[in-house]
Parts: C-alpha cells; structure tokens; sequence
C-alpha cells in the first residue's frame, strides 16, 4: 500500500485542515505543514502538539523554499493562502515552484 504524502499551507491552529487530511485516509505523519511567519509557526507547533496530530511535521519556511531544496513529492497540497490568485506579489512563488519542479505526483 502507497502511503499519501499532503502537504498543506499553514497557519497558527492547522487542527480544522489535519481533520479534513485525515477523514480522507492521510495518515497524520503522512502530512507536512509550511508556515513562513516564525511567530505563527511558532503557535502552530505549540497547538499541533497539544492536539491530537503531535506527529505533524511543521516547517518554518514557506513551501515554494521547500521544494526547491527538497525532492519530496506531494499527492496533494493544500494551498490555503490570504490573498487573490493569481498575484502580483513577487514573493509568491508557491504556484511557480510546484509546477517548475512538478512536485505533485501525477
């Protein structure tokens, strides 16, 4: 059996995603987090551990920096940002990373 690898975009209380992630059959250390602001990080961590998911891997870094350090490849991602799509804002690369370094198993 294939274990599914999801990744999703953070926040400082991912419980309400992880849920979602879960009830669709993603094992909880299948599941990576990405937050770029230290402070939400920071918080996300704290709550993660404090909820029933202890064994989420929060990254403190944005996802589109991941991917292009890291290999990894994703089944899903979950991009839950705050502004429109497409952006003008040159410091969102997140969608230009994943299809640059097709990331997402097909």
């Amino acid at each position: 059996m294939q274990r599914t690898q999801g990744g999703l975009s953070g926040g400082p209380n991912p419980e309400n995603d992880l849920r979602v992630f879960c009830a669709a059959g993603i094992l909880p250390e299948n599941i990576w987090a990405f937050e770029s602001d230290a402070d939400i990080h920071d918080k996300a961590v704290a709550s993660a551990l404090a909820s029933e998911f202890p064994f989420i891997k929060i990254i403190n870094g944005g996802l589109d920096t991941f991917l292009e350090a890291s290999p990894m490849r994703f089944d899903i991602i979950y991009l839950d940002f705050c502004g429109p799509l497409p952006s003008r804002n040159k410091k969102q690369k997140t969608l230009l990373a994943i299809s640059k370094y097709s990331l997402v198993t097909p």
